[in-house]
């Protein structure tokens, strides 16, 4: 089999795209992503956040409101569709105060709204 060539700027600009993931990355290319990881180091690119990705991204004034209104983490769980436990990782991350008393306390999310509501009338 012989080597694929692919210049180095396409290599660099599909590495930059951090939407992809580096399967997706390798793919785009048409080379298995283990290629892709060496040439990614022989030319000194920065390396990959490990791990998965957030759905809630860093900044997000909606989770910060809910969470900072004391929504309970259950309610919060279900409406994001992520474990209690990541929930917590996100708003550590985001700078966002520790829960008190644990996560069964708290309003619901169908309380914060109507409260919402209320302030807006």
């Amino acid at each position: 089999m012989t080597a694929k060539r692919i210049p180095a700027a396409t290599i660099r600009r599909v590495w930059a795209d951090t939407s992809l993931t580096v399967p997706q990355a390798a793919a785009v290319l048409g080379v298995h992503h283990g290629t892709l990881a060496r040439w990614v180091k022989l030319l000194d690119l920065p390396l990959r956040k490990r791990g998965i990705r957030s759905s809630i991204p860093d900044g997000d004034a909606t989770f910060a409101a809910l969470w900072l209104a004391g929504v309970k983490g259950e309610c919060l769980s279900d409406h994001y569709g992520l474990h209690v436990d990541s929930l917590r990782q996100i708003a550590r991350r985001n700078g966002l105060p520790k829960r008190q008393g644990g996560w069964g306390v708290g309003i619901t999310l169908d309380q914060y709204r109507r409260m919402q509501r209320g302030a807006a009338a």
